[in-house]
């Protein structure tokens, strides 16, 4: 079951968990260094999923390969590349002291090792920007429902609901083995990174804090991929409408 926490030392934490809050004070802007929302198509096509599987999809059907349009070769330069323009995008939206704090947090953990134990437990794996994109959706839908965990076989659904959409994509077709790594691990971080700011805003146990939390989740996600996460539940079948 995939869940949103993540546990860190308390002296790694504290640079993450003040650049979570400084998202959640400031709206949690989009970390993706590509329109994320044409790596779905479009929101029309998706909802037609939706209706589909909610009506035919059986839940033991096989997963999706990776396919040679999702998997990737990670290169430690464009890991770094990612991590440099994260963390400028983190410094122009809320000052030099937060990307400083976050700054020391990545540099001592890995995130992607951090994903792995977030997300492997479902058989999401690195290399692969459908397993990416799928447990960047997964943590956004638990953050924005308030819900701590998905359900066993959940994950595996959603990844099958995703990936034939991304495979298809002209737009995914046309990526560099590099544009695939550099997406999916934008995301990766990003994923760590809300995970963190959750747990923060449960610690502080300030329901207003959470229902922030939960409304700029919701809203980023929206805006980036034209979904309203409080309008789908997660199922065995994927995502499907309420």
């Amino acid at each position: 079951m995939i869940g949103r926490r993540i546990l860190l030392a308390a002296g790694v934490l504290f640079g993450a968990a003040a650049f979570a809050q400084a998202q959640i004070d400031n709206g949690l802007p989009g970390p993706q260094p590509l329109d994320a929302g044409s790596m779905i198509l479009n929101r029309t096509l998706f909802e037609g999923i939706m209706d589909r599987n909610s009506k035919v999809r059986s839940a033991s059907a096989k997963p999706m390969p990776a396919g040679g349009y999702l998997s990737y070769r990670a290169s430690s330069k464009v890991r770094q590349k990612v991590t440099r323009e994260y963390l400028a995008r983190a410094e122009k939206a809320y000052g030099k002291p937060i990307a400083e704090g976050l700054r020391k947090t990545l540099g001592a953990i890995d995130f992607v090792a951090t994903w792995r134990r977030l997300a492997t437990r479902d058989g999401l794996r690195t290399g692969d920007l459908g397993d990416s994109v799928t447990a960047y959706w997964a943590v956004n839908w638990l953050v924005a429902n308030g819900k701590e965990n998905s359900a066993p076989g959940q994950m595996q659904a959603l990844r099958r609901q995703l990936g034939p959409l991304m495979a298809s994509n002209p737009g995914v077709r046309r990526m560099s083995e590099a544009a695939r790594q550099e997406v999916a691990e934008s995301l990766m971080l990003d994923t760590v990174v809300l995970a963190i700011g959750a747990d923060t805003a449960v610690q502080k146990n300030d329901p207003a804090v959470l229902a922030k939390l939960r409304t700029t989740t919701n809203d980023r996600f929206k805006q980036a991929f034209g979904i309203d996460l409080t309008t789908v539940t997660l199922t065995n079948r994927g995502l499907a409408k309420r």
